[in-house]
């Protein structure tokens, strides 16, 4: 698959239950004081998009693993069937900021940034991301191609398991060192990260250039468990929310 297209291929992904990523979002809406605009990068099946709470819900994913016509009753639901490279280029100018923004397309650092980079053209003054995948489960899993994890798996004989995080972890490093106005959150548990509009209180200072960020590898993720990618409570990520300036 090509990094530069979100979500080619969507794996099954064991390591998550079908529901965390809504209640979480869900969550972060309530202590936003509920969100008019949603917008989801890589939609799969669509059991996370379906149970977001928001006026106005819109759906990017080249692929649905559903029949966007059979959501027809549900009018407050958009679907963009595009790649999020070609979503972004044809809603500038045309689409207002949203309040939340879900990624989770295709799982490369290059694809995720692309993403993040260019859904600030969308975003306001309040608008909180939720980016899936920060914290790869293991090595295999930590490798961006997903072909090469799946082969890796079979060698191990475990095909079964399809979990793949990819090198999406690259993408807090690089707002942490490139970003000062966002402050990261790591979620405990599976590993997503939440990006808040509010200067970070104190800079890691990981790294200093992109080249560095490009080469991390799966154990600079156990080596960063205790500063970047620190696990923290959602209680702590709506607390920080709470401190955002109001609208």
């Amino acid at each position: 698959s090509s990094p530069t297209s979100s979500r080619e291929v969507e794996p099954s992904l064991t390591a998550m239950t079908p529901d965390s990523s809504h209640e979480r979002l869900n969550a972060i809406s309530r202590h936003l004081g509920g969100i008019q605009r949603y917008l989801e990068i890589g939609v799969a099946k669509g059991s996370t998009f379906f149970a977001v709470e928001a006026d106005q819900k819109h759906a990017v994913d080249p692929r649905f693993r559903f029949d966007p016509i059979n959501r027809r009753a549900f009018s407050n639901e958009k679907y963009h069937p595009i790649t999020s490279d070609q979503y972004f280029h044809a809603s500038l100018g045309h689409e207002r900021p949203f309040d939340l923004i879900f990624l989770d397309g295709l799982h490369t650092y290059s694809q995720t940034l692309r993403d993040f980079l260019a859904s600030q053209a969308l975003a306001h003054s309040r608008t909180v991301w939720l980016i899936d995948d920060t914290v790869p489960s293991d090595a295999i899993a930590a490798d961006p191609d997903l072909r090469r994890v799946q082969a890796a798996r079979r060698a191990e004989d475990c095909a079964d398991d399809q979990t793949w995080m990819g090198d999406v972890f690259k993408v807090v490093a690089f707002i942490d060192a490139f970003c000062p106005q966002y402050t990261c959150l790591t979620l405990e548990g599976h590993g997503q990260t939440v990006v808040l509009p509010l200067p970070k209180p104190t800079h890691n200072g990981c790294f200093s250039s992109v080249e560095a960020i490009e080469k991390l590898t799966y154990v600079d993720v156990l080596l960063l468990r205790d500063s970047l990618l620190a696990p923290v409570s959602l209680d702590r990520v709506l607390e920080t929310i709470d401190q955002l300036p109001a609208a």
